[in-house]
């Protein structure tokens, strides 16, 4: 017989050794039992991962991993391991830093922050954010590269973590404003901001109303920026450097977060967005004749699938009354498709 156990349980039997249900549950969790190690070792360990976060390298590459990233990478598993216990080891090197003259101190400050927030409370969490939201807004304007690019992640990491503090009415406008611009950076900066984007989405759609009878909001808090966001959005998908740091898929997945996220009052958006893909989709199997280069044949695959995803996402969307409008088109694109080179070639 067999004995299913839920969450709860389980976290009874890791906090009390002696277990009430017998030796053999007992025995079955023992190895998860927490002896707080690393909570005793952070007044040692969390200096020395601070001064590391502050050895980046100016000219550093993404994909290049170096004592500063892996320090990054150790503070975040230690938050997640000693959650709140963690914040007065790392709290007043945030404060000191975070508006330091020295951009690597100040970088240094940001992902700290970004690094913890994964596993504080939300006690804890909500208030830390909010009074710092603020000071993250005005870093995404830094003049250092670096330093902009791991604010964005940070907003990233905020709006997927803790995002009722991101659609805050007192700091929103400020925050699209700030993550506009940030479409607009370097392509590292761009991307991460994409990935905010899709996050914000999916928190201000379900902090929405309900509508009973469509099942779901009528409006919601970003409905007055929806379609400037997604026209930015689309801008992003087509800029000539997409390629570096994945900035066109990014691009294409916060889009196809935004309108899966979408109430009511932003179909029109959604409509048009559709007859742009659908259009993107078209003038892309137009080109395939062209491609002559193993990297154009690759680029134009990624390409076509990324326009797919996005037309299955903003289709979903489409009313059954407006789907007769465009299903010829959307069938002959198919058609094409699959009668092509890449499908052919099993791409």
């Amino acid at each position: 017989m067999s004995v299913a156990y839920d969450e709860n349980t389980i976290t009874m039997f890791i906090r009390h050794p002696v277990s009430p249900l017998g030796g053999k549950i007992e025995q079955k969790f023992k190895k998860r039992v927490s002896r707080h190690y690393a909570k005793g070792a952070l007044q040692y360990i969390v200096p020395i991962l601070l001064q590391k976060l502050t050895k980046q390298e100016e000219l550093d590459d993404e994909d290049d991993w170096n004592p500063s990233k892996a320090a990054g990478v150790c503070l975040m598993l230690l938050a997640t391991c000693c959650e709140d216990e963690i914040v007065p080891h790392v709290l007043p090197f945030i404060k000191e830093n975070i508006k330091s003259d020295n951009w690597r101190f100040r970088d240094a400050s940001l992902m700290a922050f970004g690094s913890i927030l994964g596993g504080l409370e939300s006690s804890t969490l909500k208030p830390l954010v909010e009074q710092a939201m603020p000071t993250l807004i005005e870093l995404m304007y830094d003049s250092s590269v670096i330093v902009r690019d791991t604010a964005a992640w940070t907003f990233g990491r905020i709006c997927e973590i803790i995002p009722e503090a991101a659609i805050n009415e007192s700091c929103l406008k400020p925050l699209l404003e700030s993550l506009i611009t940030g479409l607009k950076a370097e392509p590292r900066v761009a991307a991460n901001v994409c990935w905010a984007f899709s996050g914000l989405a999916e928190a201000a759609f379900e902090a929405a109303d309900v509508n009973e009878e469509t099942g779901a909001p009528d409006t919601y808090i970003l409905s007055h920026y929806f379609e400037f966001i997604i026209q930015r959005l689309l801008e992003t998908t087509d800029r000539p450097d997409g390629a570096q740091a994945n900035l066109r898929p990014a691009a294409y997945e916060a889009l196809m977060e935004m309108v899966k996220n979408s109430p009511k009052d932003c179909y029109v958006t959604v409509q048009k967005t559709t007859m742009v893909i659908l259009e993107r989709l078209q003038q892309v199997l137009q080109m395939e004749t062209h491609i002559t280069s193993h990297n154009d044949r690759s680029q134009f695959n990624d390409l076509q699938s990324l326009l797919c995803g996005t037309l299955q996402s903003v289709l979903r969307k489409v009313t059954p009354e407006d789907a007769p409008q465009i299903s010829d088109a959307i069938m002959t694109a198919m058609l094409t498709m699959f009668n092509s080179n890449s499908c052919k070639n099993g791409a």
